[in-house]
């Protein structure tokens, strides 16, 4: 039974690709509509409460200095000259303006998706902190859409680059811990709540899943 199924992924693995990338946008979207469901309702979330006890018993100077730099990793102003800068890579090296384009919409969706649902759910912050960027309204956290789509989208491009796997994997690891603790970030920071970040990470995904899964098209389309 199991040599049969390792047989059929093996032939029908862009079949098997789809399949698995639609059912993992599918999950994201009902996630992030569960949380913004409990946030219109107004509705307060336990795992936000523990999570916050949780950091609260955690607290350092040393933690506090460390992800307030961490955290400038997802801020605005970084984002966006990372992004030129990648745009010039991409330009330089790639050669293919659909690939910009779609980092582009890719980035700019995100952000622009972001600003107009903090609008509509208006959330509270935890706490207002200037310093921080922690100003404006709380759901969804820009830094988590914006690292899960930026460095997400540097993922995409390791995984496709033709790097040795070692590297690929080293590259893609430490992209992803990124993204993470940039999430952590928020949250320890007390600038967020943990639903958040979650909803954030998720909106940014189901974007970033969406304009990869059109490149891989668009990629398609030319070789037939």
């Amino acid at each position: 039974m199991i040599a049969q199924i390792q047989r059929f992924i093996k032939a029908h693995r862009s079949l098997v690709f789809l399949a698995l990338s639609f059912i993992t946008l599918y999950l994201a979207g009902a996630l992030f509509i569960e949380l913004a469901e409990e946030v219109l309702e107004g509705e307060g979330f336990y795992i936000d409460r523990l999570i916050e006890d949780a950091l609260v018993l955690e607290e350092s100077q040393g933690l506090y200095t460390f992800y307030s730099w961490v955290t400038e990793l997802g801020s605005a102003w970084f984002l966006i000259v990372a992004s030129l800068v990648t745009v010039l890579v991409l330009v330089k090296f790639y050669q293919q303006r659909f690939l910009v384009t779609l980092f582009l919409i890719n980035m700019a969706g995100t952000s622009g998706l972001t600003l107009l649902l903090k609008q509509f759910f208006g959330r509270d912050r935890p706490n207002v902190i200037e310093a921080l960027d922690g100003i404006g309204y709380s759901f969804p956290s820009g830094h988590a859409t914006g690292a899960m789509a930026f460095y997400g989208f540097l993922i995409f491009l390791v995984v496709i680059s033709h790097q040795t796997r070692t590297i690929k994997i080293s590259l893609s690891i430490l992209l992803s811990m990124i993204i993470i603790n940039v999430m952590m970030s928020r949250v320890f920071l007390h600038v967020h709540y943990f639903t958040d970040v979650v909803a954030g990470a998720t909106l940014s995904f189901i974007w970033l899943g969406v304009s990869i899964l059109s490149i891989l098209y668009i990629w398609r389309r030319k070789r037939i």
